[in-house]
Parts: C-alpha cells; sequence; structure tokens
C-alpha cells in the first residue's frame, strides 16, 4: 500500500503511537512485535486490548531509556552495553 507524503509516495508502514511519559513517539510496528517475536514487548503491544481509546499506548517510564530500548530492539547488537549508555 502506498501513502502520499507531501509530493512523495511512499510504501506505508504500519506504526505504533506511544506516549512515553508526555513525549510522542511513533514506532513501527515490526520494531515492537516482530524482531523478537517472543519478547515483552512483542505481547504488550501485540496485545491491541492495552491500548488507549486513541489506539495508542501509555508507557510510564523515563523517555530516555525507553530510547536506549528501541535502539537495542533495532540494531540488535548482543554487544550493547546498558553501561557505557547510562545518563549522568
Amino acid at each position: 500500500m502506498l501513502k502520499k507524503v507531501g509530493d512523495t509516495v511512499r510504501p506505508w508502514v504500519p506504526t505504533i503511537n506511544i506516549n512515553c511519559c508526555g513525549e510522542a513517539i511513533t514506532v513501527p510496528r515490526h520494531t515492537l512485535t516482530g524482531i523478537f517475536p517472543n519478547s515483552y514487548m512483542a505481547e504488550y503491544f501485540g496485545d491491541r486490548s492495552k491500548a488507549l481509546p486513541d489506539d495508542s499506548f501509555f508507557i510510564e517510564r523515563d523517555t530516555y531509556y525507553f530510547r536506549m530500548v528501541l535502539n537495542f530492539i533495532r540494531n540488535r547488537d548482543d554487544a550493547f552495553s546498558f553501561t557505557s549508555a547510562v545518563k549522568t
């Protein structure tokens, strides 16, 4: 399926809208449910009954750390070090 964005037509990618402590984050559905299909993230975001009435999800966690988790999922890097990326 294609979607027009401005003057450009691009493939449509299903997304998940997340309210992470007031910050809006939009993530491709496959990132959260398809890369690690047996993970807690896949189970949580795959369950539409946990979505808010506007079909988004709310996470009450520090956005900085949630983005770190998203980057870990996206990069699939087993050598990722949380200690080197901890906010001081």
